[in-house]
């Protein structure tokens, strides 16, 4: 899910660029199911928030799913939709804060029916509306209904969805030329332009995408600094660093990784803080950098593998290759009608 603060941050600085969807034509879209099933569950039109009262799945999903795919059939856009697999492993502490979110989940339902009773419906619906306790899981079922009727090309990732979708798109065959996932897809280092939007429901669809070295140049750090302060902010496999946690923690967190020169350095210097010990953060804080840097994913062999190593290897092999033939073989699925080859930058030039 997006990396907290960053979403807003991007909006305010302008760095979100919008474009005709049909800039994407004739080309393989990359998208993070999950990150795509909270867009349609958030928002209008497909967004019940009544669904805590009603119960069920939501009843407008499925029209909605079947009315995106026939935008992105009409402009000859093919989807391909990776889920997520494992999760990380979740500590102890996070198992109790899940139970703790549930049982107030359940609180604020009892609440919200007490307040229906009582004949106050826009108070009940503000808390059923944040309380709908629907998982994504629940609905895998009937999307994947949809993909296998419709020929939907899917997979389901080893671990997290963005690292599979990185090496789609950097394998040599290009199985997907642009990826359409949240904000912390930036943080693997090389990523440089990820989609963050489309809006397949207006009658002109259109899509944005963000550019990294355009937030760098901004905020000043350097890829690698950049790291640090999407892990620090926090976002959904790593909490926030409790000593920025507050409204300005973007531009604290960025001066504090800039002073200290790295999320590490500045981890360790506040360790002894009771917050931050009680947490056990710097332990935390390398596990998830571990985990972004070193993501496994599915290679197309079908093994598991960390990505920095499955691209390595695909590059040295391609190499070898290209040297062995003297020419290099352009995949028959990446010419147009017209014979020419597809570029690998889809997106316009900035």
């Amino acid at each position: 899910m997006p990396v907290k603060h960053l979403d807003n941050y991007l909006v305010e600085r302008k760095h979100l660029q919008t474009h005709p969807l049909s800039v994407l034509s004739d080309s393989r879209l990359g998208i993070d199911a999950s990150y795509y099933l909270s867009s349609l569950i958030d928002n209008p039109p497909s967004r019940e928030p009544l669904l805590a009262a009603t119960g069920g799945l939501p009843l407008a999903l499925t029209t909605r799913i079947e009315s995106d795919l026939r935008a992105l059939e009409k402009l000859h856009i093919k989807p391909v939709f990776v889920f997520p697999g494992l999760l990380p492993i979740r500590r102890p502490k996070q198992q109790q804060q899940a139970q703790y979110e549930q049982n107030e989940a359940c609180k604020d339902r009892r609440e919200a029916w007490a307040k229906y009773e009582q004949g106050q419906e826009d108070a009940a619906t503000k808390l059923f509306e944040g309380r709908s306790n629907l998982h994504q899981w629940d609905l895998w079922k009937i999307v994947l209904r949809i993909f296998k009727h419709r020929n939907v090309e899917f997979l389901v990732a080893p671990y997290v969805a963005w690292a599979q979708l990185i090496y789609l798109q950097r394998h040599p065959k290009s199985y997907i030329n642009a990826i359409y996932g949240p904000s912390d897809t930036l943080l693997y280092p090389g990523v440089e332009k990820v989609i963050t939007s489309v809006d397949l429901v207006s009658p002109n669809p259109t899509f944005s995408f963000v550019t990294k070295r355009n937030i760098l140049s901004d905020l000043g750090v350097s890829e690698d600094q950049f790291l640090d302060i999407g892990i620090l902010l926090g976002f959904e496999h790593s909490p926030p660093f409790p000593p920025t946690l507050h409204e300005q923690a973007l531009k604290a967190t960025v001066d504090m990784v800039k002073y200290y020169k790295s999320g590490y350095a500045a981890v360790s210097a506040l360790a002894d803080q009771p917050n931050v010990k009680q947490m056990q953060y710097p332990e935390h804080y390398a596990r998830t950098r571990s985990m972004i840097k070193y993501s496994l994913i599915l290679s197309s062999e079908g093994s598991v593998t960390p990505l920095p190593l499955a691209t390595t290897r695909r590059r040295r092999r391609s190499s070898r290759s290209a040297s062995q033939a003297g020419t290099c073989h352009t995949p028959s699925w990446r010419k147009s009608s017209g014979g020419r080859t597809r570029p690998r930058s889809i997106f316009p030039s900035v």
